[in-house]
């Protein structure tokens, strides 16, 4: 990745354009190039994004985020569970996340491109 200080521009220089030809070469978003797509959160070593339907860039400031149906209730588990490994916090959030949210039903599939610092 590039240096810290040009991070969030790299990601609305290039990973966001790449993102919106992905979206649009594999059906999910509209023809129009302008089309919103859905949310997302893409962590770049110690950094967490959350992109928002109409593609702008937020930094996270405090280390972890939630998006989605149970969204609040994964944010509730994952400020108490700081103490557990991220792969366990983040399956812990989700399972909170379907049991008190209708809206929230598993599979769940987790991509990790490397191995995850605690």
């Amino acid at each position: 990745p590039p240096p810290k200080r040009d991070l969030r521009r790299h990601m609305v220089t290039r990973v966001i354009p790449a993102v919106r030809e992905a979206f649009q070469k594999h059906g999910f978003a509209a023809k129009d190039p302008e089309a919103p797509g859905g949310q997302f959160l893409v962590g770049v070593g110690a950094a967490l994004f959350m992109i928002d339907a109409d593609f702008q860039v937020g930094r996270v400031s405090h280390g972890y985020d939630a998006i989605g149906a149970g969204y609040q209730i994964a944010l509730g588990a994952l400020a108490v569970l700081r103490h557990i490994e991220p792969k366990a916090r983040a399956r812990a959030a989700l399972e909170a996340a379907e049991f008190h949210a209708p809206g929230v039903r598993r599979p769940w599939r987790f991509l990790w491109t490397r191995e995850v610092e605690r």
